[in-house]
């Protein structure tokens, strides 16, 4: 089964696609502050300020597909 990464998976359209991929891809999804608990995804906290640590995140994941869901909220 192929691999989907969602990054920013707690908003309202990650955590949407997350639900509607669960069944078709492994999801896996990333979160700030705000966990999310989805059955059948896998949920993965991550510090994006620090390289090594996306370099390794990715290296353990190796998602087939990446999409970014992720935004800023409060942009004035």
């Amino acid at each position: 089964m192929k691999k989907l990464l969602l990054i920013g998976g707690s908003g309202l359209l990650g955590t949407n696609w997350a639900v509607r991929m669960r069944e078709k891809y492994e999801v896996h999804a990333t979160f700030h502050e705000k966990s999310i608990k989805i059955d059948g995804v896998s949920a993965h906290q991550i510090s994006w300020k620090q390289p090594k640590n996306v370099f390794n995140f990715f290296g353990d994941i190796r998602p087939d597909i990446v999409v970014n869901t992720a935004g800023f909220t409060e942009v004035e």
